[in-house]
């Protein structure tokens, strides 16, 4: 990395900064010296930032003990100051959302959600939204306590303007989400808006970086109600770049396959998101070609859950199900991996709540994978918690603030 050229002073200073911030962020503790070299700028450039972001709270000082043996003057070290900044991140679904409260380096402050169905973008915004506004008072904040606030959701979002290109399973479309989020909230700070995947990726890079294995490009999959798997670049110095929201759920994996929400036949979604095991699961029980499924079919609603308890009790119908749906997830992944090999291939997935499931996904990714992607595969899990996109999306406003300009 290197000092910027040019005669634009302020964007300079801007950048600058923004390097600076991160790689205290990233590598912290760390000394003045160790990012002059990381970065390859002056040192008067690193020493003037950082008094200005300690004398702003942004960073604390400290020594570091193990730089000298004797009298010699130690060395100091500077480090984000986890304290000096508050973020909210919701997660905005058609079926739930969830909100946190959380400090810099994205310790929990509070959380709460909320399990209610609705069927129109403005029914699940304004429900998002409230729930919001309760967990700001149920923790005695108000939004002059919020540095930044996160939003996320499914679909295709641009992130620069804050707007919901389109969502093409429920047709939402054109929707600015920015503005509509503060209008609901009346928070007036800085508002990131993201895709609900993208959340969970800039999640792992800030809070969970260790999940890449030291990867400096990777994919990562989320496969829920919906399945994306988006391709991120430059987290080895970085926090890292997301190219798209890598929509592999509407791969078309049979084109003579069942109809798919989005219109087309066949879709990756059709077969192995948690709507179409469900869909499956619900089938077997109601045709009685699952007792145990049928119990608990009449007890209540089937969920994911459920059905990973019936691979335990060795119900063929639940392990034909999962089996099949984890097929086609490797054949996704497998297609990821040999058309762009990326270092780390991450997934997140409830059906990996079982640890016997990953085996299974291992082999048949094993089965899928090109000769030449088999030899050096990376592949590491994400456990699986609603609060994921929430705490996903404060990492993308974390991430957003640290990149303004410091006066």
């Amino acid at each position: 990395m290197s000092e910027i050229k040019g005669n634009n002073l302020p964007r300079i200073k801007v950048t600058n900064q923004a390097l600076i911030r991160e790689a205290i962020y990233k590598f912290g503790p760390i000394s003045r010296l160790d990012i002059t070299k990381l970065l390859d700028l002056t040192f008067p450039t690193i020493t003037t930032n950082i008094s200005l972001m300690l004398e702003d709270g942004l960073l604390v000082e400290k020594c570091d003990d193990s730089s000298s043996s004797g009298r010699g003057r130690k060395t100091m070290l500077v480090d984000i100051n986890p304290k000096s900044r508050l973020f909210m991140g919701i997660e905005m679904r058609r079926h739930a959302s969830y909100a946190v409260i959380v400090d810099l380096k994205g310790n929990l402050i509070s959380q709460k959600s909320v399990k209610r169905f609705h069927d129109d973008y403005e029914g699940s915004l304004e429900e998002a939204c409230s729930l919001a506004l309760v967990l700001l008072e149920e923790s005695g904040m108000t939004w002059n306590d919020i540095t930044g606030l996160g939003f996320c959701l499914p679909g295709i979002v641009d992130s620069k303007n804050g707007v919901l290109a389109i969502h093409p399973r429920f047709k939402w479309k054109g929707r600015n989400t920015k503005e509509d989020v503060r209008r609901a909230t009346g928070y007036n700070g800085l508002i990131t808006v993201v895709n609900n995947t993208c959340a969970r990726v800039y999640g792992a890079s800030l809070f969970n970086s260790s999940v890449f294995m030291g990867a400096d490009h990777a994919a990562y999959m989320y496969a829920g109600t919906g399945i994306k798997c988006p391709l991120v670049f430059s987290l080895k110095n970085h926090f890292g770049s997301i190219v798209g929201e890598g929509e592999v759920g509407h791969m078309v994996v049979n084109v003579s396959g069942p109809l798919c929400e989005c219109g087309n036949h066949g879709c990756l979604e059709s077969y192995a998101s948690e709507n179409a095991i469900l869909r499956e699961a619900d089938r077997m029980a109601v045709e009685h070609k699952s007792p145990l499924l049928y119990s608990l079919y009449s007890d209540h609603r089937l969920e994911i859950k459920d059905v990973l308890y019936g691979m335990d009790m060795g119900d063929r119908e639940c392990i034909r199900i999962v089996t099949e749906a984890l097929d086609y997830l490797s054949l996704a992944i497998a297609n990821v991996n040999n058309f762009v090999k990326p270092d780390c291939v991450v997934v997140e997935c409830k059906l990996f709540e079982r640890e016997e499931n990953k085996k299974i996904f291992e082999m048949a990714l094993k089965r899928n994978l090109s000769w030449n992607s088999i030899l050096d595969y990376n592949l590491s899990y994400v456990k699986c918690d609603e609060f994921n996109g929430a705490l996903g999306s404060s990492a993308a406003a974390i991430r957003e603030n640290l990149q303004l300009f410091m006066e």
